[in-house]
């Protein structure tokens, strides 16, 4: 049901990812079988930075290689994965060590995603496969790297329902600008969703945006990371057009 939403990229571009994804599925069934594990003990060794048995090594390798592929096929080959163990803020403390891409990477793909579902939605709507829907305009610079569009008609995960309203009625990104805007200094990232009302999901789209764009200013990594917004971006910039 997730896949039948997401914003995939081109189906012949997809197909050149196959190979590779078949062979990742073969070592790990490879492996499975071999040491008598299920695929949750097989998660606990990728991400255990002590494990550097030459099978789990191999299995990293491809894990690395299949996301790289990945990336290449969106044409996001900019975006520096950074493979490695890194902590994840969205894991239990103590538990929230994984081997995966690094979480700048991991937020400019969410970022892209987003931007790639609405631009989708918007060329659906101009072919009139929505009804009486009238595309939304975009308020995002042009990105000369921005993936081009599938020729058939592809349903797109509906973002504007997902993130569109908060409790007072505008946008996540403005609510975050305006909690930041009139309220000095740096706070948490659980400080904001209580006062805005925002979900976490919403959260991680529009923070992505807003640090991208360099309204919001970010100061450590993880459970430690702190927000505030950068000087001369008022809330006013940030307001949705009646």
């Amino acid at each position: 049901m997730c896949l039948a939403t997401f914003p995939l990229p081109r189906q012949e571009k997809l197909e050149s990812v196959r190979p590779l994804g078949k062979l990742f599925n073969d070592k790990r069934q490879e492996l499975l079988e071999k040491r008598g594990w299920g695929l949750t003990r097989l998660a606990h060794s990728l991400n255990d930075p002590s494990c550097d048995d030459s099978d789990i090594q191999e299995i990293r390798s491809l894990f690395n290689e299949l996301n790289q592929s990945v990336l290449e096929v969106y044409g996001w080959s900019d975006i520096e994965l950074k493979h490695g163990f890194h902590l994840v803020d969205y894991l239990p403390e103590g538990r929230n060590l994984r081997y995966t891409i690094c979480e700048s990477a991991r937020l400019e793909i969410l970022r892209r995603l987003s931007e790639l579902n609405r631009q989708r939605y918007e060329e659906e709507v101009a072919r009139g496969l929505h009804g009486d829907a009238k595309a939304r305009a975009s308020t995002r610079a042009p990105r000369a790297d921005r993936a081009t569009s599938t020729a058939a008609a592809q349903p797109s995960l509906d973002f504007e329902t997902e993130v569109a309203a908060t409790a007072n009625g505008v946008t996540p990104a403005a609510a975050i600008v305006s909690f930041l805007s009139t309220h000095a200094g740096w706070h948490a990232k659980a400080d904001v969703l209580t006062a805005t009302g925002i979900t976490d999901g919403q959260w991680n789209v529009a923070i992505a945006d807003l640090i991208a764009d360099g309204r919001v200013e970010r100061q450590g990594e993880r459970r430690g990371a702190r927000y505030r917004i950068q000087p001369g971006h008022q809330v006013a910039d940030h307001k949705e057009a009646p």
